[in-house]
């Protein structure tokens, strides 16, 4: 904000605060998608009721353009040696929607302790829609587009330098998790850069988790 409204990132080198972590984390300030009038009367009845439960994440989630932000879920009482393998996740919504809130790693994590193989689990907010991937010449001219990916690129680069002192390690034995939607842009843009350093170089496309199944009835019902 301020300043930094639609700037680059910048990380924070000191913070002296106290942060609430029973709270939800700040999401990025939402925008409700259309629905086309002309699809099937059906179709506009199942999707009323579907998206509302897939973008909207209830009254008491804090939203702000200042949202960038580490949601770190690790295992009660795990070192700061442990060593954990960690899976990274960024959520699906087209880049208007989306919030950590609504992919917590709980079950995950749970799932995780009870087969004996615990992973630490890594998701976070970041700039979407109008604030994160505004375009226009002048956007362009002052190199400031895909902000959002920016984003996404700072939470990664400080997960590598921090993770350790949770107990977790980027070794290979669980690849990052990415959630559809915002997969193949994340790969393509980051590989086009070349700059990778400090960035983990394995996604697996959600839902192919075998310690977190998902259902979705409504992409069951119209795949056909």
């Amino acid at each position: 904000v301020g300043d930094l409204r639609l700037r680059l990132p910048k990380p924070i080198l000191g913070y002296n605060g106290t942060i609430n972590a029973t709270q939800p984390a700040t999401q990025c300030i939402q925008i409700n998608p259309g629905i086309r009038k002309d699809m099937p009367v059906e179709m506009l009845q199942d999707m009323g009721a579907y998206l509302p439960a897939a973008t909207g994440t209830g009254p008491d989630v804090p939203q702000d353009e200042d949202c960038l932000g580490v949601t770190v879920q690790i295992p009660c009482g795990t070192p700061p040696n442990a060593k954990l393998p960690v899976s990274f996740s960024i959520y699906g919504g087209g880049f208007a929607t989306g919030s950590s809130v609504k992919f917590l790693g709980d079950a995950l994590v749970t799932r995780s302790i009870a087969s004996k193989q615990p992973v630490i689990y890594v998701v976070f907010n970041h700039r979407l829609n109008t604030f994160g991937f505004l375009g226009g010449k002048e956007i362009k001219e002052a190199g400031v587009g895909n902000l959002g990916l920016h984003d996404q690129r700072l939470a990664l680069k400080w997960v590598n330098k921090y993770i350790s002192a949770f107990g977790g390690h980027l070794s290979d034995s669980i690849p990052p998790l990415f959630v559809p939607s915002e997969v193949t842009d994340f790969v393509i843009q980051f590989t086009a850069t070349l700059d990778l350093n400090g960035i983990p170089n394995q996604t697996v496309q959600w839902p192919k988790y075998d310690l977190a199944p998902q259902a979705d009835p409504y992409a069951r019902r119209w795949r056909a």
